[in-house]
């Protein structure tokens, strides 16, 4: 079983303490996903900016910076999403930071291939269209040309 490629969502960077993953890579690889581990700061931003649709696992436990800035620095520099690996103890105010920061989100510790899966596809969905158009009923929206069309009419 392997899951379809959007937008970098089979590439995860993982960013803990270590011991946080409890499966194999290539348990991980038959759900679809690749995991790359780092326990120190700069190497996942290094893995995240060579890829900067990946998705970006921030543990909350990570030491030596703090929560919202550990944070900030992930959601400046991962253009995909950021998801934040939690524990059953951690606190509501630990959670509220996160949320307030614009993680998209959480998932549970230790991390198993179901587990980050299910966090995955419970992301908002990110579809990159290659001719610019979205229409939604009879609102079509042209990006490339910057025109709002409804029921075939010009409203922009």
């Amino acid at each position: 079983m392997s899951t379809p490629q959007i937008l970098g969502a089979n590439r995860v960077v993982l960013l803990g303490c270590g011991g946080e993953v409890r499966a194999s890579k290539a348990e991980f690889r038959r759900v679809g996903i690749t995991v790359f581990e780092h326990t120190e700061l700069i190497d996942a931003l290094i893995e995240v900016a060579h890829d900067p649709d990946s998705i970006f696992v921030v543990c909350g436990g990570y030491r030596g910076v703090s929560l919202p800035d550990l944070l900030e620095i992930a959601m400046a520099t991962a253009r995909g999403a950021v998801i934040l690996g939690t524990t059953p103890g951690d606190e509501r105010t630990f959670l509220r930071t996160a949320v307030g920061a614009g993680v998209s989100a959480s998932v549970e510790l230790p991390l198993m291939p179901e587990s980050l899966l299910a966090a995955i596809n419970r992301l908002p969905q990110r579809v990159q269209d290659s001719d610019g158009i979205v229409t939604v009923g009879d609102l079509t929206i042209d990006r490339k040309s910057t025109r709002l069309n409804s029921s075939h009419t010009d409203i922009s």
